[in-house]
């Protein structure tokens, strides 16, 4: 085949959005970002979670963080003495996050059934800005790329 040069252009675009929707198919809806060493609330998505049978955090979705059901057992964990449940919102508090908190945490409540809802934590280590550059040279190197072949 025989392409011009804005034809590449447009595949190399093409196939950088296609990495993008690929990518975000799997995240849930709810993102928090923070930085290492701080504080974060992970919120339920509803203000009122109504009365609540049992109520579980988890860590991806095979570790237990804690669970609430006539009192709050904390499981023996990476997240123990740093975490703490809001038992009217049902938000958990955790404390000096760290970059291995990093991922997707589920929140399940079972009243007559069971509803379960994701939210995805990355923990940013702090840096002089050498991730940001580096991120934004992935982002950029396809137009780079399309500059230089014109």
């Amino acid at each position: 085949m025989n392409f011009k040069k804005w034809d590449w252009c447009l595949v190399l675009e093409l196939l950088q959005l296609l990495l993008l929707v690929i990518g975000v198919q799997g995240y849930p809806k709810q993102t928090k970002n923070v930085m290492t060493g701080s504080n974060v609330t992970l919120l339920p998505p509803r203000k009122h979670l109504g009365n609540y049978k049992r109520l579980t955090w988890l860590y991806t979705t095979k570790q237990k963080i804690l669970e609430h059901e006539n009192k709050t057992k904390y499981f023996n964990s990476t997240f123990k003495n740093r975490v703490k449940l809001d038992l009217e919102s049902g938000a958990l508090h955790i404390y000096e996050v760290w970059r291995r908190d990093s991922g997707v945490y589920y929140l399940r409540v079972y009243n007559e059934r069971e509803e379960e809802w994701a939210i995805n934590l990355t923990v940013w280590a702090r840096s002089s800005g050498v991730t940001w550059i580096a991120t934004w040279l992935v982002a950029l190197a396809p137009i780079m790329l399309c500059s230089l072949l014109i």
